[in-house]
């Protein structure tokens, strides 16, 4: 997990032999190891073992992600940057580009935590997301995420997915901070850019309560940036409580999609 390298051990017989044992492969959930080997009693010159790892040595399970970016307008394939990065920690766990003529990309994830996909590109607004994988993931399954960013362009919006607030209040989780730099850096790239940031809410309770709740997570959003330098001319912040919903209020996973908070390119 920390990137570095311990000093190699012989893990002993029967695992090492006289003979050759290469090409060690441990399996995505990090219990089993396979390897070959031209020891005696095998099939041919070079036969597949395998053993269960050491809990002591087994490395952190991971999974995978794969999925193609497109051009939210034409659905033309795009190269574009992404990265991961652990809400938890802050530390980018990957960072790739996907594949300039079919959009495509495949990456590695750790389980067990919480993390942001970003995806960027000049001339268009970035796309977030956030997931969360359980430690006892080990389905070879990988996830599968296509991505559509839109162009920077007048009236566009995007939904901040990684911003976080605890139940019924409007003080920024410190996960949120990640999701906040990004937008920082999308505005200080476009200095002309001019937003409103909006907040919205689930219809949980009553109307004025829920005005007042969104306006407040809008205005903190607002103040974040106003206070990492980002001129307050060019923002603009308001509360729609729960009147512009995007989803049912009649699930859990409904009302989650409409407690959002998200920008919109009003002016530049």
């Amino acid at each position: 997990p920390d990137n570095t390298w311990s000093q190699p051990v012989n893990m002993g017989y029967p695992i090492n032999t006289i003979n050759d044992e290469i090409s060690l492969f441990v399996s995505a959930s990090g219990n089993k190891s396979f390897f070959s080997s031209n020891r005696p009693g095998g099939f041919g010159n070079e036969d597949l073992y395998w053993f269960e790892m050491p809990k002591e040595i087994r490395p952190q399970a991971v999974t995978y992600m794969k999925g193609r970016i497109f051009d939210a307008t034409d659905n033309m394939p795009l190269e574009a940057g992404f990265k991961v990065i652990d809400l938890k920690t802050g530390q980018t766990m990957v960072t790739s580009t996907s594949d300039p003529k079919t959009g495509e990309f495949l990456i590695c994830i750790p389980t067990n935590s919480m993390y942001a996909l970003h995806a960027e590109r000049s001339n268009y607004l970035f796309y977030s997301e956030n997931f969360e994988l359980e430690d006892s993931y080990s389905n070879l399954k990988p996830f599968v995420k296509d991505i559509y960013l839109k162009r920077i362009e007048l009236g566009e919006s995007i939904v901040l997915k990684n911003i976080f607030f605890d139940t019924d209040k409007w003080d920024l989780k410190p996960e949120s901070e990640v999701e906040l730099n990004n937008l920082l850096v999308l505005l200080n790239s476009n200095k002309h850019m001019r937003i409103e940031i909006a907040g919205h809410t689930d219809n949980v309770g009553s109307k004025e309560h829920n005005l007042s709740l969104s306006e407040n997570r809008a205005k903190a959003v607002y103040k974040y940036l106003v206070n990492n330098g980002v001129d307050a001319q060019r923002l603009t912040y308001k509360g729609y409580g729960f009147e512009q919903p995007i989803s049912t209020n009649d699930t859990e996973e409904g009302r989650a999609l409409n407690r959002r908070t998200e920008f919109t390119i009003v002016g530049f």
